[in-house]
């Protein structure tokens, strides 16, 4: 069934003949209501289900208010299971429009607080694309002129981000046209931080105001801006462990560097980024060595340690150094592979296993890994085969969450959710 809710919206019958005529206008070009039939004036109605997945949606008049809209898909079609849209302040502004369910998922994003849910897990997967798609990051090919030199910024800019937020980096790999970083959110590190630390470090990547400067120059303030200042601490304490702000701080100074350098306004970054929860150990591993072989994939390289601005390139170098300055999140010891702030497993084994799939990958051998492989994969319970094809395509199997069924369970119950994503996704690759 197919459930409308309309009402009257106070602002629209306010305006207008003309400024109605410039709103349709502007409305006609919105993905997610297309005119389909006009002059037909029939009132808001309960429609029966169509076979296909577009539903026509009738209203009448100029003006029209969409509060919600249900879609029940009827168990009798295919038998798929209840599907729920809601479509919230969306203006109408012809008689009759077709909705399809498809551009209406599309047009209802996840929430950014509904994708980071600290409490189910700490570890997320960030992608920053550029604007569409363009290399403005490595060689145009029209001009010839390399921009090689921005990934350097991004690669140092996310390192140095890392050592003012309580955010750490577990891997990156820094492409010609986008981004990818699997990062760690300390929370606990950021409670434990004192008022003058906190502003501190925010001073580092922003000004902040008046009064944190004076506390930071002076170390205190009259007593009546205390209330003030406590809550502008506070604030800032919530930042240090927020991916948005971390995002944020890491994207926009290298679109300003960039259009600085092409003479140029505009964005350089395709939008906002997209962020992928990491809900256990066998999501974290699969991912992070899906964005360490990157570059492998591409064919920009063909091992790991040559593989240019990526993390893995990055720790063997300072290995090879012995310089304990990494600026990455560290792996567990052998004696110590659930410790607290460090990675859940060693640094030889996964070495180990960005080698042996990297060689696979390098060499087209698709379903063949080296079977004198460490008891990794063992333990995270994930066979060869279905290893290669998470290495390969994460991105494409996962839209969302990644883990274990049971992991995506807990995360339903934790947001309260009755839809468990990529269940079925998970159910052939984690066991």
């Amino acid at each position: 069934m197919l459930i409308l809710t309309i009402s009257r919206h106070p602002y629209l019958s306010s305006l207008t003949p003309t400024s109605k005529c410039s709103l349709a206008k502007n409305l006609n070009r919105h993905p997610c209501l297309v005119p389909l039939i006009p002059n037909i004036n029939e009132s808001p109605a309960l429609l029966p289900t169509l076979k296909s997945d577009t539903h026509s949606i009738k209203v009448s008049g100029v003006g029209h208010y969409i509060r919600s809209i249900t879609c029940e898909k009827a168990t009798k079609l295919r038998g798929r299971p209840t599907l729920n849209l809601k479509i919230m302040n969306s203006l109408v502004c012809e008689p009759k429009f077709i909705l399809s369910q498809q551009i209406a998922r599309r047009m209802l994003p996840t929430p950014r607080n509904k994708q980071v849910c600290l409490q189910a897990t700490s570890y997320y997967h960030c992608i920053s694309r550029c604007v569409r798609r363009a290399y403005l990051c490595g060689r145009d090919k029209y001009s010839n002129k390399s921009y090689e030199h921005r990934r350097g910024w991004i690669e140092k800019r996310l390192l140095f981000l890392s050592s003012v937020f309580c955010i750490d980096i577990c891997a990156y790999a820094v492409m010609k046209n986008h981004c990818h970083v699997v990062i760690h959110i300390d929370q606990e590190k950021a409670a434990s931080l004192t008022d003058m630390q906190v502003v501190r470090l925010w001073h580092q990547v922003c000004k902040g105001t008046i009064l944190t400067r004076q506390f930071s120059d002076e170390g205190e303030v009259a007593d009546y801006l205390l209330p003030t200042l406590k809550n502008t601490i506070s604030v800032y304490r919530e930042r240090l462990f927020d991916i948005s702000w971390f995002m944020r701080l890491l994207n926009e100074p290298i679109a300003r560097m960039a259009n600085d350098e092409d003479d140029c306004t505009g964005r350089f970054w395709e939008g906002r980024f997209v962020s992928q929860a990491l809900l256990d150990e066998a999501a974290l591993a699969a991912c992070m060595v899906y964005v360490e072989l990157n570059p492998i994939r591409a064919g920009a390289a063909k091992t790991p340690e040559n593989s240019p601005y990526t993390s893995v390139k990055r720790r063997i170098e300072i290995a090879r150094r012995g310089d304990k300055r990494l600026g990455l999140m560290q792996f567990s010891e052998k004696s110590t592979i659930h410790q607290s702030g460090k990675l859940p497993f060693e640094f030889e084994d996964y070495l180990q296993l960005i080698d042996a799939t990297g060689r696979v990958i390098r060499d087209e051998n698709t379903g063949y890994i080296n079977r004198h492989l460490p008891d990794i994969l063992t333990r995270l319970r994930i066979s060869t085969s279905n290893w290669l094809s998470l290495t390969t395509r994460f991105e494409r199997y996962f839209k969302g969450a990644a883990g274990r069924c049971s992991s995506l369970s807990q995360l339903s119950e934790i947001q309260n959710t009755k839809r468990r994503i990529n269940v079925c996704v998970s159910k052939r690759l984690f066991q």
